[in-house]
């Protein structure tokens, strides 16, 4: 793969082995180097050392509630998060960590639901090369139908106005941006979506979004159950 990106870290639950299976089979649309994608796992929800969870979670932490009041869904997020949302947020912020600690210059993080269009190798290059300077975090998928209107014909990316995620299952980010955001996200209080949202408001940071789309959730088109939801569909 001929693109800034360094490494892939892949978000990833051991016994989700179906996911694993068909991401392992996607890895031929990536033409990247196996050498550099690691797998990311460190605990399931239901065995979260107490001690973990007391340094990395604090549910009383104070937030600026003006780089919020955008986020329509913000207060359905801002309550005691349960396991399922702490581990999640947890993995995220230990791929950000391993990053720093692996000396590379641009990460691509994604959870093992992730599914790369037709042609994704030759595309994200063309998709990063349009990006500026100056540009912290890129959101290529899409997801929940979050979208941003294509202008140009031959404009691919985009910077959100808004400073928001796309969902937390795939992004780019430079090692500059997750730095700054590692100096301050501990003890994070939010779900990652909305927590990454928040470091970006805070930071004052550039969000770019890929139009069209280069991927998809399987747990939202219908590939996998979420595992935030119960069988009856109800979120957990």
């Amino acid at each position: 793969m001929k693109t800034k990106i360094d490494k892939i870290y892949i978000i990833h639950r051991p016994d989700l082995v179906d996911r694993k299976a068909f991401l392992e089979s996607e890895f031929s649309k990536l033409n990247f180097d196996p050498k550099n994608i690691e797998w990311m796992f460190n605990y399931y929800s239901d065995h979260i050392p107490p001690e973990v969870k007391v340094k990395y979670y604090n549910p009383n932490a104070i937030i600026n509630e003006s780089s919020m009041k955008h986020i329509e869904a913000y207060r359905i997020s801002h309550r005691i998060l349960s396991d399922n949302y702490i581990v999640v947020m947890l993995e995220h912020l230990f791929a950000l960590q391993k990053a720093v600690l692996d000396n590379i210059n641009v990460a691509m993080i994604v959870e093992d639901d992730v599914i790369f269009c037709d042609n994704f190798s030759d595309k994200i290059v063309s998709y990063m090369n349009q990006l500026p300077d100056n540009w912290d975090v890129f959101y290529p998928g899409e997801a929940c139908n979050q979208r941003l209107p294509q202008t140009e014909e031959n404009k691919n990316v985009y910077l959100h106005p808004q400073k928001s995620t796309r969902t937390s299952y795939f992004y780019i980010m430079k090692i500059e941006t997750i730095k700054r955001i590692l100096s301050t996200i501990i003890p994070f209080t939010l779900a990652v979506d909305f927590e990454l949202t928040y470091q970006y408001w805070n930071h004052n940071m550039n969000v770019y979004w890929g139009e069209p789309s280069l991927s998809k959730q399987g747990s939202e088109t219908g590939k996998y159950r979420s595992l935030f939801c119960k069988k009856d569909g109800s979120r957990i």
